[in-house]
């Protein structure tokens, strides 16, 4: 990548990587991973073929870093208690699952990735950062005497990640504005949660 005598890089070449992550991205959403090609990103964003492969070896590699710029993962949660933390959590999924573009760029990502080691290993990245990121909120409550001891936070991810996943995802439903709330207290009840102590 081209710098300036400072080693900073050269703002107009990253507006051209920025114009093709985004018309990759966008092509992803719109036709799959399968369909999108270097020449089909090439004229979306009229950036010619000889540049997009002077900054990416080729389609999986732009693809890679496309979908890393478009899925973004929310900073860190920690609203002082474990309910707080997985409402909010939950909240930020139901709001990612709203946008129909990441929706089906992580939907073709996860077709792709039974037939591509390079998109598996993606795709499982991408899961894996989100799924842990709830798993950190849990074995937090957990530390804190919020949640049992015991409780297994991999299987609490898939009871309440899972439920939105599924009702968006398999059944087609719009998330209710109450759910999230209403799944988090039915959860917290479920595995005896002890609310913090005030102080």
């Amino acid at each position: 990548m081209a710098t300036d005598t400072h080693g900073e890089v050269d703002p107009r070449i990253e507006r051209t990587r920025r114009v093709v992550l985004d018309a990759t991205a966008d092509l992803i959403a719109e036709q799959g991973y399968d369909n999108t090609t270097i020449e089909g990103v090439s004229e979306r964003c009229g950036v010619a073929r000889s540049t997009i492969y002077r900054h990416w070896a080729g389609k999986k590699e732009l693809v890679i870093d496309a979908v890393k710029n478009r899925l973004t993962i929310d900073p860190e949660i920690d609203s002082g208690s474990v309910e707080g933390d997985i409402k909010q959590f939950l909240c930020e999924l139901v709001a990612w699952f709203a946008d129909d573009d990441v929706v089906m760029i992580a939907l073709s990502m996860l077709s792709a990735s039974h037939r591509d080691p390079a998109m598996a290993q993606l795709h499982g990245n991408a899961t894996r950062a989100r799924r842990d990121h709830l798993v950190r909120l849990i074995r937090r409550g957990v530390a804190r005497g919020e949640l049992p001891a015991d409780l297994d936070a991999e299987e609490a991810v898939c009871d309440l990640a899972g439920a939105i996943f599924y009702k968006k995802i398999v059944l087609h439903e719009e998330i209710p504005s109450d759910y999230v709330e209403q799944r988090t207290e039915h959860w917290l009840h479920q595995v005896g949660w002890r609310p913090p102590v005030a102080r």
